[in-house]
């Protein structure tokens, strides 16, 4: 099966691709020079002096459009905010995560520029990071996410590629797929997996990606997230269709739209949510969704903070035990409404919730 093709390296890489995947297309890790600030990054710190990095802190990001910076925003489990970090110029950050060791990686995309993934100490200043080089500038992708793995290393990963990347940025494992949009680690060492084209999500052990069956779902129309939230539940981001009626010949077949769901290790769905705002629809003869949850997390106590960008909120809003809304946590202001439903009008980005690994 060519879409299976991988290729998995170590220590020094090879410049090698699958059949599938032109060489020109995979990226290159080089290391940032940390004596000189990057692509004239000026990074801004506040608080942190008491609480920074605790487990089960939240640490949230979004592009802030008043002031044209992008920010992160580490908050206590009950949204009281304990650091804030500001980089400008802004627009340029697409994935962010604290790591094990207490940096902060943020990935930074840049017109007519390789991305770059900037390690952040505490204080702000810069302490490595690396560059994704591509060989030709039609194949540069932004860097789509970022998760930490162990004690400084980070997995990154962008469209076609994903990489464990060590403390001292240099590749211990990638993986190539034509197909792959982003990659999260599991606890046990494996790789969970969004794919495009068609859309889906899978899972990679090192030797084999295989693709995880939804089956309480009727369609998967978008695969953006997928994350282990505790050990042997997961949680999937997108959009997605599930029956609600027992289908009836001669009778329409009743349906809803989905953002997130949550699964148990057999896959068999444990919560669903969706924004009222979501549904999918036929622009031009071309099905899509429009989707308005940027991600939910889980907090103590039964409740989640949900990133809700539905046109008129754009905020972190905690939803309690019982599903009702409970009190926002942060709001960002949304830019120029884009979309047919304005659905990527809100630059709220995402979120992470702090845990030792």
């Amino acid at each position: 099966m060519p879409w299976l093709a991988l290729l998995l390296l170590h220590a020094h890489p090879a410049a090698a691709a699958d059949p599938g995947m032109p060489a020109t297309r995979v990226p290159t890790v080089r290391r940032l020079d940390t004596a000189l600030p990057v692509d004239r990054l000026r990074v801004t710190v506040s608080g942190g002096a008491t609480g920074f990095n605790a487990v089960g802190h939240v640490l949230i990001g979004w592009y802030d459009t008043r002031r044209r910076e992008d920010a992160l925003l580490e908050c206590t489990a009950d949204g009281a905010t304990v650091w804030a970090c500001r980089l400008s110029p802004g627009g340029r950050m697409t994935a962010f995560a604290r790591l094990g060791d207490g940096t902060t990686a943020v990935a930074l995309a840049e017109d007519g520029r390789d991305p770059v993934v900037v390690r952040l100490t505490p204080g702000g200043r810069q302490a490595g990071g690396f560059r994704l080089a591509f060989r030709r500038a039609r194949d540069r992708q932004p860097v789509a996410a970022l998760a930490p793995l162990g004690a400084g290393a980070l997995l990154a990963a962008t469209a076609g590629w994903a990489g464990a990347v060590s403390p001292a940025d240099r590749v211990t494992q990638a993986l190539l797929l034509p197909r792959l949009r982003a990659a999260w680690p599991v606890r046990d060492g494996r790789w969970l997996t969004t794919l495009a084209d068609p859309p889906g999500f899978a899972v990679w052990d090192g030797t084999a990606v295989v693709p995880i069956p939804l089956d309480a779902l009727c369609h998967v129309w978008e695969a953006a997230r997928a994350e282990e939230i505790a050990p042997g539940r997961y949680r999937f981001t997108g959009c997605f269709c599930q029956t609600v009626e027992p289908t009836v010949a001669g009778r329409p077949i009743v349906r809803k739209t989905l953002e997130v769901v949550e699964t148990d290790p057999a896959w068999t769905l444990q919560w669903t949510f969706a924004s009222p705002q979501a549904l999918r629809v036929d622009e031009f003869g071309t099905e899509r969704c429009a989707t308005f949850t940027r991600q939910v997390i889980s907090l103590t106590g039964g409740r989640r903070l949900l990133l809700d960008g539905s046109p008129g909120a754009c905020h972190a809003i905690e939803l309690l035990p019982d599903g009702t809304r409970g009190r926002v946590w942060m709001a960002a202001e949304a830019g120029a409404p884009r979309g047919m439903f304005g659905e990527t009008a809100c630059p709220l980005l995402g979120a992470q919730v702090l845990e030792s690994r």
